[in-house]
């Protein structure tokens, strides 16, 4: 019985490198066969990648215009990894592919749920499906709502832009200067100065120019994402990690969130 038990682990290990060796080699098909469903209903990191692995599919699919085999695949993904964030925004091109943007913005909706982190990376498709249903209003509530639940400096700043386009640049300043009363924000103070710079009257207070000539400017680390396994980070966000072999998604490390993209 030992023996039987030892064997059978032996196998899972073999299974569980090979699943790796097909995914870092590109064969996401095999690698998914490879590890079979107890196996990564076991482990979760393989669940993970198994989830990436089924998205990589959807890509090569939905770049040959297969779109039903690629909503499949981002189904089963989302199956065996509930968080997986990169099937939903998939799921949304996929909508926005054939016109179809109030699914999009529905499915987009969905991944601060899965995953805060990745708030930053859905606005620019969900402001653009907005403005293709010519629903600013529709755009603003949305992101008051996100703005709730996740200050990102990246939905304070598109709020504003938003606010500034529809209804002139008090509104912008008011929010910026409100979400800097709660949270301290680099990117926020610096766009909040030059929306200052932009009314053109000399009235930006004095202290919010002082305060940024004090403060060092945000370099391209307050933007880098990080592996959460391994901790390799870079300025571009990879889906599977370059310097981990299964590869956990990275995120934007955010620290405080309003100081985050």
């Amino acid at each position: 019985m030992l023996r039987d038990s030892h064997d059978e682990e032996l196998r899972r290990l073999a299974r569980r490198l090979l699943a790796d060796l097909f995914g870092r080699e590109g064969d996401w098909s095999e690698a998914f066969a490879v590890a079979n469903p107890q196996l990564i209903r076991e482990d979760q990191e393989l669940r993970r990648a198994a989830a990436h692995w089924l998205c990589q599919l959807a890509e090569e699919e939905r770049g040959n215009a297969t779109p039903v085999l690629a909503r499949r695949h981002l189904k089963q993904a989302l199956n065996v990894d509930p968080h997986c964030v990169r099937a939903n925004l998939l799921l949304a091109a996929l909508e926005h592919d054939t016109g179809h943007y109030r699914q999009e913005i529905n499915l987009l909706a969905r991944i601060p749920a899965q995953d805060p982190a990745f708030t930053p990376t859905l606005l620019a498709p969900l402001a653009n499906a907005y403005r293709l249903l010519d629903d600013e209003d529709g755009l603003i509530r949305h992101l008051h709502e996100l703005l709730e639940k996740t200050p990102y400096t990246s939905v304070i700043i598109l709020l504003a832009e938003t606010l500034r386009h529809r209804q002139g640049i008090e509104p912008a300043i008011t929010l910026v200067s409100e979400q800097l009363n709660r949270e301290a924000s680099l990117g926020a103070l610096d766009y909040l100065i030059d929306l200052y710079r932009q009314r053109g009257d000399g009235t930006a207070p004095e202290q919010l120019a002082l305060l940024h000539a004090t403060l060092p400017p945000c370099s391209s680390s307050c933007l880098a994402t990080a592996a959460r396994r391994c901790g390799f980070t870079g300025d571009q966000l990879h889906w599977q990690c370059p310097a981990a072999a299964a590869g956990a998604p990275p995120v934007r490390s955010p620290g405080s969130r309003a100081n985050s993209d």
